[in-house]
Protein backbone atom coordinates (compact mmCIF):
# COMPACT_ATOMS: atom_id res chain seq x y z
CA UNK A 1 0.00 0.00 0.00
CA UNK A 2 2.75 2.45 0.97
CA UNK A 3 4.77 1.57 -2.13
CA UNK A 4 1.73 2.23 -4.34
CA UNK A 5 1.11 5.58 -2.64
CA UNK A 6 4.58 6.88 -3.48
CA UNK A 7 5.54 4.97 -6.64
CA UNK A 8 5.04 8.05 -8.82
CA UNK A 9 7.17 10.33 -6.63
CA UNK A 10 4.28 12.71 -5.99
CA UNK A 11 5.83 15.57 -3.99
CA UNK A 12 2.43 16.67 -2.66
CA UNK A 13 1.90 13.28 -1.04
CA UNK A 14 5.47 13.26 0.26
CA UNK A 15 4.98 16.72 1.77
CA UNK A 16 1.76 15.59 3.46
CA UNK A 17 3.60 12.54 4.82
CA UNK A 18 6.42 14.72 6.15
CA UNK A 19 4.13 17.18 7.92
CA UNK A 20 1.84 14.49 9.34
CA UNK A 21 4.71 12.35 10.61
CA UNK A 22 6.44 15.30 12.28
CA UNK A 23 3.13 16.33 13.87
CA UNK A 24 2.57 12.77 15.16
CA UNK A 25 6.12 12.69 16.53
CA UNK A 26 5.57 16.01 18.32
CA UNK A 27 2.32 14.77 19.88
CA UNK A 28 3.99 11.57 21.09
CA UNK A 29 7.00 13.49 22.42
CA UNK A 30 4.80 16.00 24.23
CA UNK A 31 3.03 13.09 25.94
CA UNK A 32 6.42 11.72 26.88
CA UNK A 33 7.54 14.99 28.47
CA UNK A 34 4.26 15.23 30.38
CA UNK A 35 4.77 11.73 31.73
CA UNK A 36 8.47 12.01 32.58
CA UNK A 37 8.18 15.30 34.42
CA UNK A 38 4.76 14.40 35.96
CA UNK A 39 3.11 17.54 34.61
CA UNK A 40 -0.43 16.12 34.86
CA UNK A 41 -2.15 13.66 37.20
CA UNK A 42 -2.05 10.12 35.87
CA UNK A 43 0.68 10.96 33.36
CA UNK A 44 2.60 7.85 34.43
CA UNK A 45 0.73 5.98 31.68
CA UNK A 46 3.29 7.49 29.30
CA UNK A 47 6.17 5.81 31.17
CA UNK A 48 7.52 2.28 31.30
CA UNK A 49 9.92 1.57 34.18
CA UNK A 50 10.61 5.32 34.45
CA UNK A 51 11.52 5.47 30.74
CA UNK A 52 9.41 7.43 28.26
CA UNK A 53 7.18 5.22 26.14
CA UNK A 54 4.81 8.11 25.29
CA UNK A 55 1.84 6.91 23.22
CA UNK A 56 3.57 3.57 22.54
CA UNK A 57 3.59 0.51 24.78
CA UNK A 58 7.39 0.25 24.75
CA UNK A 59 10.23 2.84 24.84
CA UNK A 60 12.12 0.66 22.36
CA UNK A 61 9.42 1.35 19.77
CA UNK A 62 8.84 5.01 20.65
CA UNK A 63 12.53 5.91 20.27
CA UNK A 64 13.00 4.50 16.74
CA UNK A 65 9.67 6.07 15.67
CA UNK A 66 11.27 9.52 16.10
CA UNK A 67 14.30 8.86 13.92
CA UNK A 68 12.71 9.22 10.47
CA UNK A 69 11.19 12.67 11.19
CA UNK A 70 14.48 13.75 12.79
CA UNK A 71 16.32 12.78 9.60
CA UNK A 72 13.77 14.61 7.44
CA UNK A 73 14.29 17.77 9.51
CA UNK A 74 18.08 17.47 9.61
CA UNK A 75 18.33 16.91 5.85
CA UNK A 76 15.97 19.85 5.26
CA UNK A 77 18.12 22.14 7.41
CA UNK A 78 21.32 20.97 5.70
CA UNK A 79 20.09 21.20 2.11
CA UNK A 80 17.79 24.21 2.36
CA UNK A 81 17.51 27.16 4.71
CA UNK A 82 17.98 26.84 8.45
CA UNK A 83 14.68 27.81 10.03
CA UNK A 84 14.36 28.44 13.75
CA UNK A 85 11.18 26.35 13.88
CA UNK A 86 13.01 23.34 12.41
CA UNK A 87 15.87 23.70 14.90
CA UNK A 88 13.41 23.89 17.81
CA UNK A 89 11.52 20.79 16.62
CA UNK A 90 14.81 18.91 16.21
CA UNK A 91 15.75 19.80 19.79
CA UNK A 92 12.33 18.72 21.11
CA UNK A 93 12.38 15.36 19.26
CA UNK A 94 16.02 14.73 20.19
CA UNK A 95 15.13 15.26 23.84
CA UNK A 96 12.26 12.79 23.49
CA UNK A 97 14.57 10.24 21.88
CA UNK A 98 17.06 10.67 24.73
CA UNK A 99 14.38 10.21 27.40
CA UNK A 100 13.35 6.88 25.90
CA UNK A 101 16.65 5.60 27.33
CA UNK A 102 16.64 2.99 24.60
CA UNK A 103 20.21 1.99 23.81
CA UNK A 104 19.03 0.43 20.56
CA UNK A 105 17.29 3.66 19.52
CA UNK A 106 20.38 5.72 20.38
CA UNK A 107 22.58 3.45 18.27
CA UNK A 108 19.92 3.41 15.54
CA UNK A 109 19.94 7.20 15.37
CA UNK A 110 23.74 7.38 15.30
CA UNK A 111 23.93 4.87 12.43
CA UNK A 112 21.08 6.45 10.46
CA UNK A 113 22.40 10.00 10.87
CA UNK A 114 25.87 8.92 9.74
CA UNK A 115 24.41 7.14 6.68
CA UNK A 116 22.29 10.19 5.81
CA UNK A 117 25.28 12.56 5.99
CA UNK A 118 27.43 10.16 3.97
CA UNK A 119 24.76 9.90 1.25
CA UNK A 120 24.36 13.68 1.12
CA UNK A 121 28.11 14.09 0.67
CA UNK A 122 28.34 11.36 -1.99
CA UNK A 123 25.39 12.69 -3.99
CA UNK A 124 26.56 16.32 -3.91
CA UNK A 125 29.13 17.24 -6.59
CA UNK A 126 29.89 20.74 -5.23
CA UNK A 127 32.94 20.70 -2.87
CA UNK A 128 31.69 23.78 -0.98
CA UNK A 129 28.36 22.14 -0.27
CA UNK A 130 30.13 18.99 0.91
CA UNK A 131 32.24 21.06 3.28
CA UNK A 132 29.08 22.74 4.57
CA UNK A 133 27.51 19.34 5.25
CA UNK A 134 30.57 18.26 7.23
CA UNK A 135 30.61 21.51 9.19
CA UNK A 136 26.92 21.24 9.95
CA UNK A 137 27.40 17.63 11.10
CA UNK A 138 30.06 18.73 13.57
CA UNK A 139 27.83 21.53 14.85
CA UNK A 140 24.89 19.11 15.15
CA UNK A 141 26.95 16.61 17.17
CA UNK A 142 28.06 19.43 19.45
CA UNK A 143 24.45 20.55 19.83
CA UNK A 144 23.30 17.03 20.77
CA UNK A 145 26.08 16.78 23.35
CA UNK A 146 25.07 20.12 24.86
CA UNK A 147 21.44 18.97 24.98
CA UNK A 148 22.46 15.76 26.75
CA UNK A 149 24.63 17.67 29.22
CA UNK A 150 21.77 20.07 29.96
CA UNK A 151 19.31 17.22 30.56
CA UNK A 152 21.85 15.40 32.72
CA UNK A 153 21.65 18.28 35.19
CA UNK A 154 18.24 16.88 36.19
CA UNK A 155 18.79 14.28 38.91
CA UNK A 156 16.22 11.77 37.65
CA UNK A 157 17.67 11.94 34.14
CA UNK A 158 21.25 11.66 35.42
CA UNK A 159 20.58 8.54 37.51
CA UNK A 160 18.63 6.74 34.79
CA UNK A 161 21.23 7.60 32.15
CA UNK A 162 24.07 6.14 34.21
CA UNK A 163 22.05 2.97 34.63
CA UNK A 164 21.09 2.66 30.94
CA UNK A 165 24.53 3.68 29.63
CA UNK A 166 26.03 0.37 30.73
CA UNK A 167 26.82 -1.81 27.71
CA UNK A 168 25.52 -4.95 29.41
CA UNK A 169 22.32 -4.95 31.45
CA UNK A 170 21.38 -7.67 33.98
CA UNK A 171 18.65 -8.97 31.65
CA UNK A 172 21.22 -9.44 28.84
CA UNK A 173 23.25 -12.21 30.49
CA UNK A 174 22.69 -15.35 32.51
CA UNK A 175 19.91 -17.95 32.19
CA UNK A 176 16.86 -16.31 30.70
CA UNK A 177 18.87 -13.30 29.50
CA UNK A 178 18.84 -11.89 25.98
CA UNK A 179 22.12 -13.51 24.87
CA UNK A 180 21.23 -16.82 26.52
CA UNK A 181 17.90 -16.85 24.69
CA UNK A 182 19.57 -16.08 21.36
CA UNK A 183 22.01 -18.94 21.83
CA UNK A 184 19.08 -21.24 22.66
CA UNK A 185 17.15 -19.96 19.63
CA UNK A 186 19.94 -21.08 17.28
CA UNK A 187 19.63 -24.70 18.39
CA UNK A 188 15.82 -24.51 18.25
CA UNK A 189 15.94 -23.17 14.67
CA UNK A 190 18.03 -26.16 13.59
CA UNK A 191 15.53 -28.57 15.15
CA UNK A 192 12.45 -26.92 13.55
CA UNK A 193 12.93 -26.51 9.77
CA UNK A 194 9.21 -25.73 9.37
CA UNK A 195 9.19 -23.17 12.19
CA UNK A 196 7.31 -23.14 15.50
CA UNK A 197 4.55 -20.65 14.70
CA UNK A 198 3.83 -17.27 16.32
CA UNK A 199 4.72 -16.83 20.04
CA UNK A 200 5.48 -20.54 20.51
CA UNK A 201 9.13 -19.94 21.41
CA UNK A 202 8.23 -17.40 24.11
CA UNK A 203 5.53 -19.70 25.51
CA UNK A 204 7.90 -22.65 25.77
CA UNK A 205 11.02 -20.83 26.95
CA UNK A 206 9.56 -17.87 28.82
CA UNK A 207 10.73 -14.92 26.73
CA UNK A 208 11.48 -13.70 23.23
CA UNK A 209 14.88 -14.09 21.56
CA UNK A 210 15.10 -10.34 20.72
CA UNK A 211 16.40 -10.77 17.17
CA UNK A 212 14.02 -10.22 14.28
CA UNK A 213 16.01 -12.41 11.88
CA UNK A 214 16.00 -15.33 14.32
CA UNK A 215 12.30 -14.64 14.78
CA UNK A 216 11.76 -15.12 11.05
CA UNK A 217 13.32 -18.57 11.17
CA UNK A 218 11.63 -19.53 14.46
CA UNK A 219 8.14 -18.53 13.38
CA UNK A 220 8.12 -19.22 9.62
CA UNK A 221 10.78 -21.91 9.28
CA UNK A 222 13.96 -21.97 7.24
CA UNK A 223 12.24 -20.91 4.02
CA UNK A 224 10.30 -18.06 5.66
CA UNK A 225 13.33 -16.83 7.61
CA UNK A 226 15.47 -16.87 4.48
CA UNK A 227 12.73 -15.00 2.59
CA UNK A 228 12.54 -12.28 5.26
CA UNK A 229 16.32 -11.88 5.39
CA UNK A 230 16.46 -11.75 1.58
CA UNK A 231 13.72 -9.11 1.53
CA UNK A 232 15.72 -6.86 3.88
CA UNK A 233 18.96 -7.34 1.92
CA UNK A 234 17.26 -6.70 -1.45
CA UNK A 235 15.61 -3.56 -0.04
CA UNK A 236 19.01 -2.27 1.07
CA UNK A 237 20.48 -3.06 -2.36
CA UNK A 238 17.79 -1.46 -4.54
CA UNK A 239 17.52 1.52 -2.22
CA UNK A 240 21.24 2.20 -2.45
CA UNK A 241 21.07 2.15 -6.23
CA UNK A 242 18.08 4.53 -6.33
CA UNK A 243 19.23 6.94 -3.64
CA UNK A 244 22.28 7.96 -5.70
CA UNK A 245 20.14 9.18 -8.63
CA UNK A 246 19.34 12.94 -8.60
CA UNK A 247 15.55 13.27 -8.46
CA UNK A 248 13.07 15.79 -7.00
CA UNK A 249 12.35 13.33 -4.15
CA UNK A 250 15.97 12.37 -3.44
CA UNK A 251 16.00 13.93 0.05
CA UNK A 252 12.96 11.87 1.09
CA UNK A 253 14.57 8.69 -0.21
CA UNK A 254 17.83 9.47 1.61
CA UNK A 255 15.94 9.95 4.88
CA UNK A 256 13.90 6.76 4.44
CA UNK A 257 16.91 4.70 3.37
CA UNK A 258 19.13 5.94 6.20
CA UNK A 259 16.39 5.26 8.76
CA UNK A 260 15.89 1.77 7.33
CA UNK A 261 19.62 0.97 7.53
CA UNK A 262 19.57 1.78 11.25
CA UNK A 263 16.37 -0.20 11.72
CA UNK A 264 17.79 -3.22 9.91
CA UNK A 265 20.80 -3.09 12.23
CA UNK A 266 18.60 -2.70 15.31
CA UNK A 267 16.76 -5.84 14.24
CA UNK A 268 19.74 -7.81 15.56
CA UNK A 269 18.77 -6.94 19.14
CA UNK A 270 14.98 -6.40 18.99
CA UNK A 271 11.94 -7.61 17.03
CA UNK A 272 11.08 -4.91 14.49
CA UNK A 273 8.70 -6.81 12.22
CA UNK A 274 5.59 -5.53 14.04
CA UNK A 275 6.55 -1.83 13.98
CA UNK A 276 4.17 0.09 11.71
CA UNK A 277 6.76 2.68 10.70
CA UNK A 278 9.06 -0.17 9.62
CA UNK A 279 6.62 -0.97 6.82
CA UNK A 280 6.27 2.72 5.97
CA UNK A 281 10.03 2.90 5.42
CA UNK A 282 9.92 -0.27 3.33
CA UNK A 283 7.11 1.12 1.21
CA UNK A 284 8.85 4.45 0.73
CA UNK A 285 12.05 2.79 -0.46
CA UNK A 286 10.31 0.45 -2.90
CA UNK A 287 7.85 3.08 -4.12
CA UNK A 288 10.42 5.83 -4.63
CA UNK A 289 12.79 3.33 -6.23
CA UNK A 290 10.09 2.56 -8.81
CA UNK A 291 9.56 6.31 -9.29
CA UNK A 292 13.33 6.76 -9.76
CA UNK A 293 13.52 3.99 -12.36
CA UNK A 294 10.70 5.60 -14.35
CA UNK A 295 12.31 9.02 -13.91
CA UNK A 296 15.58 7.74 -15.41
CA UNK A 297 13.74 6.11 -18.30
CA UNK A 298 11.92 9.34 -19.10
CA UNK A 299 15.13 11.36 -18.92
CA UNK A 300 16.75 8.95 -21.40
CA UNK A 301 13.78 8.85 -23.79
CA UNK A 302 12.91 12.56 -23.89
CA UNK A 303 16.32 13.84 -25.15
CA UNK A 304 16.32 11.14 -27.85
CA UNK A 305 12.79 12.12 -28.86
CA UNK A 306 13.73 15.79 -28.95
CA UNK A 307 16.77 15.02 -31.10
CA UNK A 308 14.76 12.94 -33.57
CA UNK A 309 12.08 15.64 -33.73
CA UNK A 310 14.71 18.26 -34.56
CA UNK A 311 15.86 16.18 -37.53
CA UNK A 312 12.40 16.00 -39.10
CA UNK A 313 12.51 19.37 -40.94
CA UNK A 314 15.89 18.60 -42.50
CA UNK A 315 14.69 15.23 -43.69
CA UNK A 316 11.66 16.81 -45.27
Amino acid sequence: MFACLFCDGDLVRLTILRRAYILAALIATAAGYIGFFHLLPGADIFLSNDRVSATFKDPNVYGPFLIFPLLLLLIGVMTRTMRLSSVVIIAVLSGGLFLSFSRGAWAHFAISAAVAVALLIVTTPDPRTRARFLLFSIVAVAGVLLLVIAMMSIDSVHDLFLERAKAIQPYDVGPGGRFWEQKLALSVIIDHPNGMGPFTFSREYGTQQHDVYMQGFLVYGWLGGAAYLTFVVVTLAIGLGAVLVPTPWQSYLIAAYAAFVGEAAEGLIVDTDHWRHFFLLLGLIWGLTAATINFRRRSMVEPAFAESAAMVPSLL
